[in-house]
C-alpha cells in the first residue's frame, strides 16, 4: 500500500510539472486584439442584402369611406305611392296608400320602375336614389315632389379566396364596397403565427394571370390595403422564421430563431445558448455577420474585464442581427484550463481509492 501511494504521488507530480510547463509556455493571457474603431463602425452598419418586394402592378384605388354607393347587381326595395305604380287613371287609388317594389340594379346602371321606366342610380347613395325617383315622376305625372323611400335590400357580392397562414382559409363573398385585402383577411381570422413573409394576390384577366405582391409591415399587418376584384386568389405566404448561432464555449449551442419584431443583444443571444462555460471562463465573443455583397466580416468583443471578472462590459449590449454567428472562441488562457481541468480531474479521481 505504502509503495502504491508512493507511485502515486510521483505521478501526480510528474503531471503538475507537466501542466506547469503546458501553462508557462502557452501564457495565461488570451491574446486576444480587439478591432480598431472604423472596422467596428462598419461591421455595425453592416446588413445582409434582402429582395425589396414590390407592389405589382396595381392600381390601388380603394373605396372611398363614406355612404354605400349603388352598384350594378345590387337589390333595391324602392317604397312610394300607390297610384305611382299604375298605369291606368281609371282604378281610383287613395294618395296615402303605399307599395313596395323591389328593383335588381341593371349592368348599365339602371332600375326600370312602373309609368317612368328607367331610372339610372349606379354610383348613387340612397337619398340620391331617392331624389332620382322622385325627379323622375315630377312634374310629369304629379303635381309636386312624391314621398319616395328606398332601401338597400341586397348588395351585390363578389367571391374571392384566401388561402396561407390565415385562421379561416377559404371562399369569401364580399360587398362591393368591402372588396379589399384588409377586410378579406378580417374575415378569415387574420393572419396566424409565425405570421406572413408577403401576401400574393392572383389575379386572372383576359392576357393570362397577373401577380401582385404586396410587402408585410410586420408579421400580421400588411404594407398597405389592396383593392380586390372577383375571381382574385390571396395566398398569405409562411414567414420563415430567420435564425442566429451561438457556438463555442456556451452550454448548449445551436441555432435559435429571431422573430421580425425582436431585437437582441449579445447577452441574450448567449443566454439562449444556457450561458457562458464557466470553468473556461472565457472572456471575448466573435461575431461572423454576411455583408451585403456575400462577404463575411467580423469582430471580436470583450464579455468581461481582465482586471475584473466579475464585471461586465458595454460590449455585452452591442445588437446582433438575424444570421449572425456568435462564437465564443477558445484563447491560449482558456485552453490551459481546460487542460489542467481534464488533466487533475481524470488522475486526481483515478487515485482518489488508494488516498482513502
Amino acid at each position: 500500500m505504502r509503495v502504491l501511494r508512493t507511485s502515486w504521488l510521483l505521478g501526480n507530480g510528474r503531471m503538475v510539472l507537466l501542466a506547469c510547463a503546458i501553462v508557462f509556455s502557452t501564457g495565461c493571457s488570451d491574446r486576444i486584439q480587439l478591432p480598431p474603431k472604423d472596422v467596428f463602425e462598419r461591421f455595425q452598419h453592416v446588413a445582409p442584402h434582402r429582395p425589396a418586394e414590390k407592389m405589382g402592378t396595381a392600381t390601388v384605388t380603394l373605396p372611398q369611406p363614406g355612404p354605400y354607393r349603388i352598384r350594378p347587381g345590387d337589390v333595391l326595395e324602392i317604397t312610394l305611392a300607390s297610384f305611382l305604380s299604375t298605369v291606368s287613371i281609371e282604378q281610383a287609388i287613395p294618395q296615402t296608400q303605399t307599395t313596395s317594389i323591389a328593383c335588381r340594379v341593371q349592368p348599365p346602371g339602371h332600375i326600370v320602375l312602373p309609368v317612368v321606366g328607367q331610372v339610372h342610380v349606379a354610383g348613387l347613395t340612397i337619398p340620391e336614389v331617392e331624389s332620382a325617383i322622385s325627379n323622375a315622376y315630377y312634374p310629369t305625372y304629379t303635381k309636386t315632389y312624391p314621398a319616395v323611400l328606398v332601401r338597400l335590400a341586397e348588395a351585390r357580392k363578389e367571391r374571392v379566396s384566401i388561402l396561407g397562414v390565415v385562421a379561416r382559409p377559404g371562399v369569401y363573398e364580399l360587398r362591393a364596397d368591402q372588396m379589399s385585402l384588409v377586410q378579406l383577411l378580417a374575415e378569415a381570422g387574420g393572419i396566424v403565427q409565425p405570421g406572413a413573409s408577403c401576401i400574393r394576390i392572383l389575379r386572372p384577366g383576359q392576357e393570362g394571370q397577373t401577380t401582385i405582391t404586396v410587402p408585410m409591415r410586420g408579421p400580421t399587418v400588411p404594407f398597405s390595403d389592396v383593392p380586390l376584384r372577383e375571381a382574385d386568389q390571396v395566398i398569405a405566404e409562411r414567414l420563415v422564421v430567420p435564425l442566429f448561432t451561438v457556438i463555442g464555449l456556451v452550454n448548449r449551442p445551436g441555432n435559435f430563431e429571431y422573430p421580425p419584431d425582436a431585437n437582441y443583444t449579445l447577452i441574450q443571444a448567449i443566454a439562449f445558448a444556457g450561458g457562458l462555460d464557466l470553468r473556461l471562463d472565457p472572456r471575448y465573443a466573435v461575431i461572423y455577420r454576411l455583408d451585403h455583397d456575400g462577404s463575411i466580416i467580423h469582430a471580436v468583443f470583450q464579455l468581461s474585464d481582465p482586471k475584473r471578472p466579475q464585471a461586465t462590459t458595454t460590449s455585452i449590449n452591442v445588437p446582433i442581427r438575424p444570421g449572425d454567428i456568435i462564437a465564443i472562441e477558445h484563447t491560449p488562457r482558456t485552453r490551459s484550463r481546460e487542460f489542467l481541468d481534464r488533466i487533475f480531474n481524470v488522475h486526481i479521481g483515478a487515485y482518489l481509492p488508494l488516498i482513502r
